[in-house]
């Protein structure tokens, strides 16, 4: 089983998680089409309860056919004990025989003693060309090895979009729900109305 989970942030997420005002994150359940259609539900979100894992396992069961109509979905953040890092947008500048990582969302790294030819994952990211110095790459390609936030999971769970109580709000980084919704809205359209499922990560502060 992974150990080791990606948050994949945009700039104002991944600056409250590297900052330490955002110790948990939510991103909506999604379900492979080939599982939709062979229950003929159009949506997990038609789903109308759901079962824990059992102890050690991630695999979360949605009910939507009955006590039997199980479909099982592997929680993308694991389980507790387990590591979170946070994918954000970076680009690299060559500095003698080191690479020095800026974040554009703030802030930058020094790795010591690392070039470009020492470092395949970051050539395989960047190998769309382009000057690196001067190239914002992409959340989605930054290596793990160049995380500055990697936090130890400290509980995992699913609910609905609405579920989400006053304390988590600010847990996510938010003074208000208003706020919060607005900019989940904007990410996800239509998951108010349809009260999503959420998959649900929090880790250790640091």
């Amino acid at each position: 089983m992974k150990t080791s989970h990606a948050i994949l942030a945009c700039d104002s997420v991944a600056r409250n998680c590297a900052n330490g005002t955002q110790t948990q994150h939510r991103v909506p359940v999604r379900a492979p089409q080939s599982a939709l259609d062979a229950w003929e539900i159009d949506s997990i979100n038609k789903a109308y309860d759901i079962l824990e894992p059992a102890e050690g396992l991630s695999e979360w069961g949605f009910l939507v056919a009955g006590d039997q109509g199980i479909l099982g979905l592997k929680h993308p953040y694991g389980i507790p004990g387990h590591t979170m890092f946070v994918r954000e947008a970076v680009r690299a500048e060559a500095r003698d025989n080191r690479l020095v990582f800026h974040y554009r969302a703030g802030g930058l790294v020094d790795l010591d003693d690392m070039d470009f030819a020492e470092y395949p994952d970051w050539n395989k990211a960047c190998a769309y060309g382009g000057d690196l110095s001067d190239r914002w790459i992409p959340n989605i390609h930054m290596p793990e090895a160049v995380a500055r936030t990697v936090r130890v999971i400290v509980r995992t769970w699913v609910e609905r979009m609405m579920q989400i109580s006053s304390e988590d709000v600010f847990a996510e980084g938010f003074d208000s729900a208003c706020e919060y919704y607005d900019f989940m809205e904007s990410l996800y359209p239509g998951c108010l109305k349809g009260d999503f499922f959420m998959w649900c990560v929090e880790w250790e502060k640091e």
